[in-house]
């Protein structure tokens, strides 16, 4: 698109191939990029090592191999779109785009997406639903969303 801006970074904590252990598409096989950085504290979060952005991530070497790289953060999109490619991608149904908290980083979540979609997978964001303005920029750009609603009693802001 021409007036585009274009990504060059985004905070990781993963990318790995697996299948999809939630939800109504459990079984589906998923490339997972986790994003970094979230801005609750659920207090029973299954990922804390998200909350913050780390100097470093780990991406797979082999799709389901579980072996990783560790890579320096922030990573540059076309080596997270060459990462999931050498995942071999279009084999994937699902592309989940989770974190932490993905739309904290919203112009990156739109642009991966849209190059992950390109090349196969649908898109599946997994958000807590109150980045609303993030929401509605890459919407559009995205197949399904998990909202995860969170009570104000589980959660402390940071």
């Amino acid at each position: 698109m021409s007036g585009e801006t274009r990504v060059r970074d985004v905070s990781l904590v993963e990318v790995f191939s697996s299948i999809q252990g939630e939800g109504t598409h459990i079984g589906k096989t998923t490339l997972f990029v986790r994003f970094g950085g979230c801005d609750l504290r659920c207090r029973w979060c299954d990922s804390p090592q998200t909350w913050e952005r780390a100097p470093q991530c780990r991406i797979e070497v082999g799709r389901c191999s579980g072996e990783f790289e560790t890579r320096a953060n922030p990573v540059p999109v076309e080596e997270l779109i060459a990462a999931a490619e050498s995942l071999d991608l279009a084999a994937h149904e699902f592309a989940s785009l989770t974190g932490g908290e993905p739309l904290l980083q919203p112009e990156a979540v739109g642009e991966v997406a849209r190059a992950l979609r390109a090349r196969g997978p649908r898109i599946l964001l997994e958000t807590h639903g109150l980045a609303t303005d993030g929401l509605e920029s890459v919407i559009a750009d995205i197949d399904v969303i998990s909202m995860d609603w969170k009570l104000s009693s589980d959660v402390r802001s940071t």
